[in-house]
């Protein structure tokens, strides 16, 4: 199940970022493209102090440590172009195959066509399994979606990469310490 966030869609960057970021200039043989991926934003949990010390020697700070037993994940879906952002969609639970060809059809077709209303497009994607197994290629080819070539184990080249370091950089001022308050945060940064 995917879930749409309750934030606006931003229509498009301010020039002066597109620029900045260099994305007045991303085209690939002529075609602009739409970098899409998702990303998973652990919640802040309940964190137990856990001491490593010789047994008759005093506790002192440097001996303590704090861990999270079992941190829950909340995965988001998002894209973006030179045309703009598109909207921030919640996915329930992990990505499989199954509920990547529903976001193909919910959210990427839509995103293509309001981006790119004359079809002069690629779409940029990781090599996860769920983007990449036989189902979905066969799914692209009949809902025509033209995807661009992308090396194996390149995870810094996707200027969509950038995005979510960004994000999750900027959720360290923000209470996620739930599920609520995790979209929240997302949604406001």
């Amino acid at each position: 199940m995917v879930l749409t966030a309750t934030r606006k869609n931003c229509k498009a960057l301010p020039n002066q970022i597109k620029h900045n970021l260099g994305l007045d200039k991303l085209t690939t043989g002529g075609l602009q493209v739409l970098f899409k991926d998702e990303s998973g934003i652990y919640l802040q949990a309940q964190q137990v102090k856990v001491v490593k010390k010789a047994t008759k020697s005093p506790i002192r700070p440097a001996h303590m440590s704090q861990q999270v037993k079992h941190p829950e994940k909340v995965m988001f879906w998002c894209c973006f172009s030179a045309q703009g952002t598109g909207q921030l969609h919640i996915c329930e639970g992990m990505m499989n195959s199954a509920k990547y060809m529903d976001v193909i059809d919910s959210r990427i077709k839509p995103q293509l066509q309001e981006h790119f209303p004359n079809g002069d497009y690629v779409l940029q994607q990781d090599l996860a399994p769920c983007h990449t197994c036989k189902a979905v290629q066969r799914h692209y080819e009949v809902s025509n979606i033209k995807i661009m070539e992308w090396p194996g184990n390149s995870p810094d080249s996707a200027p969509i990469e950038n995005l979510w370091a960004n994000i999750k950089s900027r959720l360290q001022n923000f209470d996620y310490t739930g599920k609520e308050n995790v979209i929240k945060s997302v949604v406001e940064v």
